[in-house]
């Protein structure tokens, strides 16, 4: 290191400051107390279960879930030596940034305590039906009730009343290249909504909860593990809440109460965290309990929306469950999987969990409908548009087979076993099928014969009428009215002989 040449001139006290002045940033950062408050987790690389980083760690996970599995028993520290020495190591460790001590360095600026209260007025009325000019206007924050039965957002002299929007998003920490790395963290957001929307989103105004390790992502009910410390820390905000003994504006202190209400994530982070099943699933919905066979159906007043109460009450039985099948039983069954979250007593997983715009419309739903439905492509001919020239239909059955398929499926009951018989046609098949009668034609050979059973009980109700016909099914088409009104414009008599010979 080079030595420090001081000028004669100087006096002592001057000289004294300059010998000591720092020669780097770490020694700045740790003087002035500015490195955030972190703490340090031993991270299990097969569950991702997290043990507190001192001598009670175990050597080996001991981890169960379910309640009924065996422990996980992965190894959680590895052993090296280097020049003679053995060093014992953790394998995989994930730092959690303390909420409490991040507040208080919030605090601690005087222009955010400024931004904060006129949003905290009691004079501040947002109206109740719209238009909202900000998500801190919406009714499901304004009507929040705190822990005393009160309105959250009302407080108590000078007390801070905090809402936080939660935002899970994983990414690839080798960046956006071609040849990228294989490799996939997740990182864990928090955006303070009190504050204006051109502070909120500031990279300093940001609270970075922490980032899962890699090498790849927590899978599914894994990411519960990363959210305990944060759901911890927010029950203890919730009730009493946090004093802090002094702010940039209040010398004597003040207390602060901070809750969680909207998950902001794509799809596949809302589904995760906020404990619902894949949007693949037959149970898709974070919102309402539509099969994926429904996905069509627009009529919103037909939708069978969730209840919170029944979510908690099924998560709650996922999580007791004693063996992995009987957890999927119950996660098919009602599309609902725990989440921490649901620890915290305010939360809503069905009116708090938002799909945020850059990945619902701007990065999936306007290419794929740009690409896929238009069929604009640099490779693909030129059109009208009325083809897309990238979905390919099947190859067209023959007549034999057609007529084959229209037979089983106007032959039988038709009820849900029928529709399961009727699904081991040829696929190719019963798309034709409902291409013929212009019915919904994605999905697979299930949902695909479930579609034609259904439109056939509604044709066979008005053609057919005074024969014995299980008409149950008709509570389950996802386009009653349209098929109705086509029913009727072909109600002739050789339609009925027609369809009566097959």
């Amino acid at each position: 290191m080079q030595r420090l040449v001081v000028n004669a001139d100087l006096s002592t006290a001057d000289r004294n400051l300059l010998i000591h002045f720092p020669r780097d940033s770490c020694t700045l950062l740790n003087h002035f107390d500015l490195n955030p408050k972190l703490q340090l987790f031993i991270c299990c690389p097969r569950c991702c279960a997290l043990y507190e980083d001192d001598e009670s760690c175990p050597e080996f996970c001991a981890f169960v879930d379910p309640p009924g599995s065996p422990p996980c028993a992965e190894k959680l520290k590895r052993t090296r030596t280097v020049y003679g020495t053995e060093f014992t190591r953790p394998i995989r460790k994930f730092a959690y940034q303390e909420m409490t001590e991040w507040l208080a360095r919030m605090l601690s600026r005087g222009h955010i305590e400024d931004a904060l209260d006129p949003l905290l007025s009691n004079t501040h009325e947002a109206p109740k039906d719209g238009p909202w000019s900000d998500i801190f206007e919406a009714d499901f924050i304004q009507t929040l009730v705190g822990p005393d039965g009160k309105p959250f957002m009302r407080r108590q002299g000078e007390e801070l009343r905090l809402v936080f929007a939660l935002a899970v998003d994983g990414f690839n920490p080798f960046g956006m290249k071609v040849a990228k790395g294989s490799g996939s963290v997740t990182g864990i957001y928090m955006a303070l909504l009190n504050l204006p929307p051109d502070m909120r989103y500031q990279p300093e105004n940001m609270f970075l909860v922490g980032v899962t390790p890699g090498p790849k992502k927590p899978s599914l009910e894994q990411i519960n593990h990363f959210l305990r410390p944060l759901v911890d820390d927010m029950l203890h905000f919730w009730d009493p809440g946090v004093f802090f003994t002094r702010t940039a504006r209040f010398q004597f202190g003040r207390h602060a109460l901070a809750a969680i209400i909207p998950l902001v994530c794509d799809v596949l982070g809302a589904c995760q965290v906020g404990g619902f099943l894949s949007h693949s699933a037959t149970l898709f919905c974070s919102f309402c309990l539509l099969t994926a066979d429904m996905i069509e159906n627009f009529n919103i007043s037909s939708w069978p929306v969730r209840s919170m109460d029944e979510h908690r009450r099924r998560a709650e039985q996922w999580k007791t469950a004693v063996s992995a099948d009987e957890r999927d039983k119950i996660a098919k069954t009602y599309g609902v999987r725990f989440s921490e979250l649901l620890r915290l007593p305010y939360w809503d997983p069905i009116r708090y969990t938002i799909l945020e715009s850059m990945h619902a419309f701007f990065l999936h739903a306007i290419p794929e409908h740009v690409r896929y439905i238009w069929g604009m492509s640099p490779t693909a001919p030129s059109g009208d548009g009325h083809h897309s020239p990238l979905i390919k239909p099947p190859p067209k059955p023959s007549t034999e087979e057609m007529l084959g398929g229209a037979r089983k499926l106007l032959k039988g009951k038709l009820d849900d076993a029928h529709a399961t018989s009727l699904s081991k046609c040829k696929k190719h098949v019963l798309w034709y099928l409902c291409f013929e009668f212009n019915l919904r034609r994605a999905g697979t050979s299930t949902m695909l014969a479930r579609t034609l059973v259904n439109w056939a009980s509604i044709l066979l109700c008005y053609l057919l009428a005074g024969h014995s016909i299980e008409v149950h099914q008709l509570q389950k088409t996802e386009n009653r009215s349209k098929l109705v009104a086509f029913v009727e414009s072909q109600c002739t008599k050789p339609v009925c002989s027609d369809i009566s010979s097959l």
